[in-house]
């Protein structure tokens, strides 16, 4: 809505997420190549959703999760690619089936860990794509909430810090 133009190169490259071997790498990056397949699909970049989600499915699998990446919500993804609304309206709701799933199944690490890299990209992207912050933009000030976005995410983060890898997170990101 801002005019903001596609910016592929910002997203992670899909052929590194063989290199995430912990799992901490794979919950982080999972968050990460979520947010990209989210921006290609709002971008209606078609093959690099459907590569991006490939990618997804697969670190979900490595990491015990693949149950929440559903058929149904793929066919949903593929039947709407021309419609950035309907795909927003989708990636929402899968955001909040995988927090149901995850939640449900004693996962609050991986998806503290999985939020904090859909965060970081998201607003890496965001920040990477645009070539000057006014202060009075509409653009300025969703930056600008980010610090409410981060300041919950945070708070979830210190509140499963004994689960994997989660303490290494918050120690990259306390200075924040």
């Amino acid at each position: 809505d801002a005019g903001i133009e596609y910016a592929k190169p910002l997203m992670n490259d899909p052929a590194l997420a063989s290199e995430y071997i912990n799992p901490s790498e794979k919950a982080l990056n999972f968050g990460v190549y979520t947010a990209d397949m989210a921006y290609a699909a709002a971008y209606q970049d078609i093959k690099s959703t459907i590569e991006l989600y490939k990618v997804v499915k697969r670190l979900g699998a490595e990491m015990n999760i693949a149950e929440m990446m559903t058929t149904e919500m793929m066919e949903k993804m593929q039947a709407n690619m021309q419609n950035p609304d309907s795909l927003a309206v989708i990636a929402g709701d899968a955001y909040y089936q995988a927090v149901d799933y995850l939640e449900a199944n004693q996962q609050n690490g991986k998806l503290a860990l999985m939020s904090l890299g859909g965060w970081i990209e998201s607003l890496y992207i965001t920040l990477n794509a645009i070539d000057e912050v006014n202060a009075d933009s509409p653009t300025a000030q969703r930056i600008a909430d980010q610090k409410i976005t981060f300041g919950n995410l945070y708070t979830y983060l210190r509140k499963n810090e004994e689960e994997v890898g989660v303490q290494d997170a918050i120690t990259e990101v306390k200075d924040i």
